[in-house]
């Protein structure tokens, strides 16, 4: 009986990588092009690279923070990410101080930057901070900058006055002076500021007094997350990095067979499905922010409904059945059970783990990057640039518990069978019908990246993780374990930013 999955361009295209030797040419035995014509495929590519870096710049400018100006206006409202992150780094600070000092300064220097994003209140917050995990001096130093950048302030002259006499009081607190606060100072501080308020006139007192202790609650369980993460990771990496040796060793060999068929060169139809879920896609996010800017101010079925709307996107793959049956579409875009179905979750599990180490490779790398960018700006600006946003905790932020549950299951559903069927299973498709399975990974990689909501920088993790994908589409044939691996992906961190915050929150 023929071996029903022969060794193929994933085998000579890996052993290419490992040994510099040229991959063998596909064989174009039964091979037939996908359906289209040449003058639609020109008109498909020519969308696809313009929708791509229009919805990429739109997604940027929808989550970019607007620019901190201190002299238009002196804001007392904080922003959620601020406060977020100062509860935090306040609860964490009695284990935080216990660092060296070079360890503790960059706590607080990662806090300022977040600060400095945000409105005077979240610098304001940023001295508070500074005072809970340094000393007095740091807290004063940071209350004397916000002070001289509101000297002049135009914008609400009350709001400017009202901030400033905040940071009048605050000054009094940090320099060993709280008794002299007057309790309307106090009230103020506390209306205001919150709980940050509240931390700033616990100053002094013990972490065990009870006037002190509820604000630093929860310390314990945050270190306890933290260290069941850091344990399942390291295991996750250990088991990964195993893995993928063995898949090399496999591939070298030649019995990592794929069973994915590539078409023939030509055709356009699942190259025009692409161009059409970035043009539905766009439209949608146009559609929604004009949606959102009408509804009603606090509604509170407005996230819920936007958020449910992205469904309508599970569509666009059917118009791949243009002239086709439902039977071709769902074995063109690998909506097969592969060799079984469980055998398929298992592989796109142990498919994971194996690019567990290039995925924390990748991100090492873009932080670096990061950083040495972050330098040669501060170095010819002489200013520091703001640290990249984080536009997922912002979000979940201000989720109650349905809209919560709304955002999971589009993380954890949505994306693996939306976002699979159009990267891995049109795009991947069609590059796989000119070029190998590298360099068809590579390229849905990239748009699969790029259209994401994140710094440009911080996309190279996430083209990490579509290359993966599509080599678990090259592998197995059926897209059930690329969607499995997107899926534990995405719940995973959602999973640890989710219960990071209820701590915070509560």
């Amino acid at each position: 009986m023929p071996d029903p999955f022969p060794p193929g361009p994933f085998a000579s295209a890996t052993s290419a990588v490992l040994d510099g030797s040229p991959p063998a040419p596909p064989v174009a035995t039964g091979r037939l092009p996908d359906p289209g014509s040449p003058r639609r495929r020109t008109i498909a590519w020519a969308l696809v690279a313009l929708l791509t870096l229009v919805v990429a710049v739109v997604q940027r400018l929808e989550d970019a923070p607007a620019a901190p100006d201190p002299k238009a206006a002196a804001v007392i409202q904080g922003s959620d990410v601020g406060e977020v992150i100062g509860k935090l780094f306040v609860k964490l600070a009695p284990s935080i101080r216990q660092l060296a000092p070079q360890v503790t300064g960059m706590y607080v220097t990662s806090f300022d930057d977040q600060a400095a994003q945000g409105s005077a209140a979240d610098r304001v917050w940023s001295a508070v901070v500074a005072g809970e995990l340094m000393d007095d001096a740091e807290a004063t130093k940071r209350l004397t900058k916000v002070r001289e950048e509101m000297a002049g302030a135009g914008g609400d002259a009350e709001a400017v006055a009202t901030l400033l006499k905040d940071v009048e009081a605050l000054e009094l607190v940090y320099s060993g002076r709280l008794g002299e606060l007057s309790q309307e100072q106090k009230d103020g501080l506390v209306a205001r500021h919150g709980f940050f308020g509240k931390v700033a006139l616990t100053r002094g007192l013990a972490d065990t007094d009870p006037a002190r202790a509820p604000l630093l609650a929860g310390a314990g369980k945050l270190i306890a997350i933290v260290m069941v993460f850091v344990c399942v990771l390291v295991a996750a990496l250990l088991a990964g990095l195993v893995l993928f040796i063995v898949a090399i060793v496999q591939a070298r060999r030649g019995r990592l067979r794929p069973a994915f068929r590539a078409p023939a060169a030509g055709g356009s139809l699942y190259l025009e499905t692409v161009a059409l879920f970035l043009t539905c896609f766009l439209l949608l996010q146009v559609g929604l922010s004009l949606f959102v800017a009408r509804a009603p101010k606090d509604a509170a079925w407005v996230t819920p409904v936007a958020l449910a709307s992205h469904w309508l996107l599970a569509l666009v793959p059917l118009y791949a059945m243009r002239g086709r049956t439902f039977a071709d579409l769902r074995r063109d875009l690998g909506w097969t059970s592969g060799r079984g179905v469980l055998r398929e979750v298992g592989a796109g599990v142990a498919g994971y783990l194996a690019g567990l180490p290039l995925f924390l490779g990748s991100a090492m790398l873009a932080v670096l990057v990061l950083f040495v960018y972050q330098m040669v700006v501060e170095q010819v600006s002489g200013q520091r640039p703001p640290p990249p946003t984080n536009p997922l905790a912002e979000r979940l932020e201000n989720f109650d518990g349905v809209t919560l549950v709304l955002f999971f299951t589009l993380a954890t559903v949505w994306a693996p069978i939306v976002e699979e069927a159009i990267f891995r299973g049109t795009l991947f498709r069609h590059l796989r019908g000119t070029v190998g399975p590298v360099l068809a990974a590579m390229g849905s990689a990239f748009v699969f990246g790029i259209i994401h909501p994140v710094p440009v920088l911080l996309t190279i993790p996430l083209m990490t993780l579509g290359f993966n994908f599509a080599m678990m589409r090259e592998w197995r044939g059926s897209l059930i374990a690329p969607m499995t691996a997107h899926c534990v992906h995405n719940a995973t961190v959602l999973s640890l930013v989710i219960s990071v915050m209820s701590v915070v929150k509560d």
